[in-house]
């Protein structure tokens, strides 16, 4: 009788090491989160800025702008951008995207050292910002669970 509670405990262990591991995954690499950013925004001569810590030589490589609350299958990006980091900002000017007064948006960009795409998430860095347009000033808002 002891010999089969054994053997029941033995494939108890074996059935949990063969089949509740490889569901669960191990962790490794892929699975490390790295910490989204957020900035402050202001208003600087019709151009939307956006304060950029620790310039260095980051660049942004992609760029979503979208008005808040808008359904993800809607919600735009560039790839790319024709936009640089300078003095410590990234400026949006109306030419690349006409914000409108009383508007809450979302913007959410990726800044990689000199605009490569490194594809290494450690050096990559994501941040998404909430704001509102009114009376020619940028408010800054509390980013929805969502929107991160």
């Amino acid at each position: 009788m002891k010999n089969i509670k054994s053997i029941c405990s033995a494939v108890r262990i074996v059935y949990a090491l063969l089949v509740v591991v490889p569901l669960t995954g191990c962790p490794g690499y892929g699975d490390i989160m790295v910490p989204v950013e957020t900035t402050s925004v202001a208003i600087n001569n019709d151009n939307v800025c956006f304060f950029v810590a620790n310039q260095r030589d980051y660049q942004p490589i992609i760029i979503a702008i979208n008005p808040r609350d808008i359904p993800l299958k809607a919600q735009s990006f560039t790839d790319r951008p024709n936009l640089k980091v300078s003095e410590g900002r990234l400026c949006i000017p109306p030419s690349f995207y006409r914000f409108e007064n009383g508007r809450q948006y979302v913007t959410d960009y990726v800044l990689t050292p000199n605009g490569v795409d490194a594809r290494d998430k450690f050096v990559a860095r994501r941040v998404v910002v909430a704001f509102e347009i009114a009376d020619g000033q940028a408010h800054l808002l509390k980013l929805n669970n969502d929107e991160y």
